[in-house]
């Protein structure tokens, strides 16, 4: 995710950003934001699915005192609150028709005029956009103008699923995990290997959501060490990931090797790399275990070496606690 940022944080175009719910649009957006050269200025989201069609128009562009019932003072839009900022329109797929018309006109002139007022101001902001849905499907149904799809996606970024990058899911609980950290102020918390691993095993199906939910949820209710035991328990400890299989080879021989390489990574890491104990463990022989290391080249030393580097890390934390 770093790079997407790093790329789409020196454009000023328009950005749609698509990706089902909970894979971390509006996180994006925000990071891509905040390494903006205009970082300083507004980052204002906007819900678009959360606003009543016939307010939508208002929310963005603000009104005159008078220019509809209700409209008892002058209101200034997100259009002129944002300034050099970044609007982020969210939901974009849920705009009616109407609106979708408005919206256009904005992307394509860079000008708006307040409801109720002839006068045009310069919109002087980067719109980031975000949908869950098939854009493409909606314009098929009728439901989504195809000039404004194309006229949103200037730049276009395809969020996948977390379950598909185990160091985006790294990344994200570390994330999160640091924020829940400071705000419950549990500074010497700390997740044991094995509960790790299970965590960046998990399938995740509510993607960045449910990560930032289960970080949460391990902050605010434990001390010290948190370990598989804390985990809450939507997490089966049987979870096994669908679309693992996806990957496997078709024919059977490859298959079973793959996942014997998948199964020896994980065990011997889980045990730190002790071969002894890991076969012990999985009721296999030393010297069958050995040949399993050897076949798939797994380096039992690095794991040994990380055990021992995270020990060394957690007596530091005492001594200076």
């Amino acid at each position: 995710m770093q790079s997407i940022v790093s790329k789409f944080s020196k454009v000023r175009g328009t950005i749609l950003i698509s990706g089902a719910s909970g894979t971390g649009k509006t996180y994006l957006a925000k990071m891509i934001h905040q390494n903006f050269e205009f970082q300083n200025e507004p980052f204002i989201c906007l819900n678009l699915a959360a606003i009543q069609e016939n307010l939508i128009e208002s929310e963005l562009f603000g009104h005159e005192k008078g220019a509809f019932t209700g409209a008892y003072e002058k209101r200034i839009g997100y259009c002129q609150m944002v300034g050099k900022g970044t609007l982020f329109l969210d939901e974009v797929g849920e705009l009616g028709l109407s609106s979708q018309k408005k919206l256009l006109k904005l992307l394509e002139e860079k000008e708006y005029s307040l409801v109720g007022s002839n006068k045009t101001n310069k919109f002087s902001g980067r719109i980031i956009a975000a949908t869950n849905k098939n854009l493409l499907e909606e314009i098929k149904k009728g439901n989504f103008r195809e000039d404004l799809y194309y006229r949103l996606m200037v730049f276009n970024i395809n969020l996948l699923p977390v379950c598909n990058d185990q160091q985006l899911i790294k990344k994200m609980i570390d994330y999160y995990f640091n924020i829940y950290k400071d705000e419950y102020a549990k500074h010497d918390l700390f997740i044991d290997e094995i509960c790790m691993d299970k965590l960046i095993n998990y399938n995740w199906p509510g993607n960045i959501r449910e990560i930032k939910n289960c970080m949460e949820f391990l902050v605010g209710l434990s001390e010290g060490c948190i370990k598989e035991g804390d985990l809450p328990d939507w997490i089966s400890p049987f979870e096994i990931k669908k679309e693992i299989f996806k990957e496997y080879p078709l024919a059977y021989r490859d298959a079973l090797d793959t996942f014997e390489r998948e199964y020896f990574n994980f065990i011997l890491k889980r045990f730190d790399g002790r071969v002894n104990f890991t076969a012990q463990e999985v009721g296999l022989s030393k010297t069958t275990l050995i040949s399993k290391i050897r076949k798939f080249g797994i380096d039992i030393w690095s794991m040994k070496r990380e055990k021992m580097e995270h020990a060394n890390a957690k007596d530091r934390l005492v001594l200076v606690g």
